[in-house]
């Protein structure tokens, strides 16, 4: 930490204090209100990763942002009913059955396991206990799954007998090449340290497909591997030489794999006709991904048993998720208004399932019907209409930094926005993608820019500051930047590196302390949580305190909340409600 603690000036210290009182008054003026508002963001659905459909695309699994952490549910997409499933954890889908009869997800802590599911009920019908972290699975039948656990060791659930038992698939072990520990570290996202060291990725086993009842396949670093039951040993059929494997899966009906690759060229798919179902291997159906202009493909899904690809393509003034049933399609582009994640996609062969918002609102789980080419939201994001609360669209706009390079970025005006009254702005660096933090700062009263990304020098910051105060009701002395773990972090280099913009900051999680002797903001908003598991390898929560009075002596006054049951991302309600209740009274108070 690069503190600078200097001599207590009695006149500014008292200034501080004055101000923190006057704050704190005027805060609870309003503060039922606000609380109000902040209550209802909260309670939007906040959707953890991909749903999973059931092949029908009658079922589904999802995951979203409860109380204390995470929950899992089981949807019928017919009625709309819900059902929570029992001790889920942020990521609880392990696959359908073929038919549909049953399916399995994980249990969380204290009784780690797989629950094998009722697929019309969701009635747990089996639980089998796993201590290692699961990484995948697939059903061979309706007797029959296969997952994976520690990234490499694929694991057999037959059931006999009425009873489900477990044991190895193979006992030889495939040779994929040496492990290379330098390749797979955990880092901290603000220091750059690397404080773990897992298994090579080049070894990690994923994309699991079942061949038939006995025979399963997956892909290993460049390679497809299959196994039959009562084998030895997997064999290797495929291997990419020339281009990078990306993904596959496999289809019984037409009997071949789809194979989604990339070379200095692009992406792109084909069929492998492998040696083992044909009598000789080849290849055919050779087709170039092509993403919109500008965008890049992330997330692809097969649908079509092969024939068709989902993907969703992310550029710098948009995200879609583009459709193409076949070859011989034009692609079907589905535009959001607010950003989703590269890992929310998820298809069967005849639906793609989508998270995202045509509108700057509260995020829904939408089913794009390949068959009718019709979009049905399934589970909506907003229980209830806001009251209270607002979502305003943000409008794309570019700034032209000192280079002349364009900066895209994405503003929102204050909710219950009046003509002819100045504003405050606030700078992030979250795109356009809706989060209760996120849509805080317009129910504040504020203007909102939004930076993609972090960017990589401070100029473009100051090309968006400097066309966004442009607006004659932006109040261009009260600019307010604010960041979450590591653009806290990059925030928090600004308020030091360009002085002169801000006003103040809300920094979320934050890692890397400013020196405060060179700091002009007029005050600060700091939340963390005790659990932070980066900051407590920086030091602890005593780093935040320290920082605190080292602000206070150089009179910038510091509201401090410590947040006693989350850690570096926040995954529980009560915890992030807490974070935007603080963030709407900080601002509105200015």
């Amino acid at each position: 930490m690069r503190n600078s603690i200097k001599p207590v000036n009695v006149a500014i210290a008292v200034g501080s204090l004055l101000f923190v009182v006057a704050w704190h008054w005027i805060a609870t003026l309003h503060k039922p209100r606000l609380d109000k508002i902040a209550a209802e963001l909260v309670a939007t659905r906040e959707f953890v990763l991909a749903p999973s459909p059931n092949h029908a695309g009658t079922k589904l699994l999802y995951v979203e942002t409860v109380e204390h952490g995470t929950a899992g549910y089981f949807v019928d997409t017919s009625s709309g009913q819900m059902k929570p499933l029992a001790n889920a954890t942020s990521v609880p889908y392990l696959g359908w059955s073929p038919d549909d009869k049953l399916f399995a997800y994980l249990l969380g802590s204290p009784n780690k396991g797989i629950a094998i599911c009722d697929g019309n009920t969701a009635e747990t019908l089996a639980t089998i206990p796993e201590t290692k972290t699961v990484s995948g699975g697939v059903w061979l039948s309706d007797e029959a799954f296969v997952y994976v656990s520690g990234g490499q060791t694929p694991t057999l659930l037959s059931k006999s007998g009425g009873d489900w038992h477990k044991s190895s698939l193979f006992t030889k072990k495939p040779a994929t090449g040496q492990d290379n520990p330098d390749a797979a570290t955990i880092v901290n996202p603000a220091t750059g340290k690397k404080i773990a060291v897992r298994t090579n990725p080049a070894d990690t086993v994923q994309y699991l497909a079942a061949i038939s009842e006995k025979s399963v396949a997956w892909q290993q670093g460049g390679a497809i591997w299959k196994f039959d039951l009562g084998s030895d040993a997997p064999a290797k059929i495929w291997e990419s030489t020339t281009n990078t494997l990306l993904n596959f899966c496999f289809s019984g009906e037409r009997n071949c794999f789809t194979l989604h690759c990339r070379n200095a060229a692009g992406e792109f798919r084909f069929d492998l006709y492998p040696a083992f179902i044909w009598r000789d291997e080849r290849i055919s159906g050779f087709e170039s991904i092509k993403p919109p202009s500008g965008a890049v493909i992330t997330s692809l899904k097969f649908i079509r048993s092969g024939l068709g690809y989902a993907y969703l393509a992310r550029g710098q003034t948009f995200d879609a998720t583009v459709v193409k049933p076949d070859s011989n399609s034009v692609p079907i582009q589905l535009t959001w208004a607010a950003g989703v994640d590269s890992d929310s996609l998820a298809a069967n062969d005849n639906h793609v399932y989508a998270t995202g918002s045509p509108t700057n609102g509260p995020l829904d789980i939408w089913d794009y019907d390949v068959k009718a080419r019709s979009l049905t939201s399934v589970v909506s994001g907003l229980e209830h209409p806001f009251q209270y609360a607002g979502a305003v669209p943000a409008v794309c706009k570019t700034a032209a930094n000192a280079n002349g390079q364009t900066v895209v970025y994405y503003l929102s005006q204050p909710v219950n926005f009046v003509a002819g009254r100045k504003y405050p702005l606030v700078i992030g660096f979250n795109g356009v993608r809706w989060r209760p933090q996120e849509a805080a700062v317009p129910n504040a009263g504020c203007f909102m820019a939004s930076l993609n990304s972090v960017p990589s020098n401070e100029g473009d910051v100051v090309a968006v500051y400097q066309a966004a105060i442009q607006n004659p009701s932006v109040d261009a002395s009260r600019v307010y930047v604010m960041g979450s773990s590591a653009s806290a972090g990059y925030a928090a280099h600004l308020l030091q590196a360009t002085p002169e913009l801000w006003r103040g900051a809300v920094l979320l999680s934050l890692l890397y302390f400013p020196d405060t002797s060179e700091l002009k903001v007029s005050r600060i908003l700091m939340d963390s949580g005790v659990g932070d598991e980066y900051l407590k390898q920086e030091g602890g929560v005593t780093l935040l305190t320290q920082f605190q009075d080292a602000a206070a002596l150089s009179g910038i006054p510091v509201t401090l909340s410590i947040n006693k049951s989350a850690g570096h991302i926040y995954r529980s309600k009560i915890a992030e409600g807490e974070r935007v209740k603080q963030t709407i009274e900080f601002l509105s108070t200015d």
